[in-house]
């Protein structure tokens, strides 16, 4: 409904609803295009309407958008995200809005889905690895950095022990990741 006019209600906006995947953590709703402090959280399943990009206000007028941001579960990436046929006029992306994962769908002429598909990283592509040990060589975690995703990938290794002649105990901590296999010795006294 349009404001201003005798007789009807004030302007509620379009409904818009979510649709995310297991890889969706949260979505942040900007009112405008004001991407600087989330005015909204939502679930991956959460529901927003549509707004005036310049006042932030509910809008139905066929000139509103929807600004968010997805923010996704660790070891995820985006794989598509789309509105409902028919809905919109434009959706933008990052390169647009010059943010990571943010998205502006223009204006919105009724209630549509945002439907937002996520891909679980493999990890294929990983640099820096790093082993942090217990300090009794009892447990030792791998951490490496995934290009791919951009996240910290880390790894529980496998230790095994051996008394060497010398009378020091070699500990060899061991994981793998797409096949490959990571290793790494400690010596210490007993």
């Amino acid at each position: 409904m349009q404001p201003g006019r005798p007789g009807e209600e004030e302007d509620e906006g379009y409904t818009i609803t979510f649709a995310g995947d297991e890889g969706v953590q949260e979505i942040y709703i900007y009112y405008t295009q004001d991407y600087t402090e989330a005015d909204e959280t939502i679930q991956a399943d959460g529901t927003t309407v549509s707004r005036n990009s310049d006042t932030g206000e509910p809008d139905s007028t066929g000139s509103g958008q929807l600004n968010f941001q997805i923010i996704l579960n660790d070891g995820y990436s985006l794989s598509d995200v789309s509105l409902s046929e028919g809905t919109y006029k434009n959706l933008k992306g990052p390169s647009d809005t010059g943010q990571e994962n943010t998205y502006r769908a223009t204006k919105i002429i009724g209630e549509t889905t945002v439907t937002i598909t996520t891909v679980q990283c493999a990890h294929e592509n990983v640099s820096n690895p790093e082993w942090t040990w217990a300090d009794d060589y009892s447990a030792a975690t791998l951490s490496l950095d995934c290009t791919d995703c951009g996240n910290q990938v880390s790894l529980e290794g496998t230790i095994t022990s051996e008394l060497m002649e010398n009378g020091e105990v070699s500990f060899t901590a061991t994981c793998s990741l797409n096949a490959e296999e990571y290793k790494d010795i400690q010596t210490a006294s007993p």
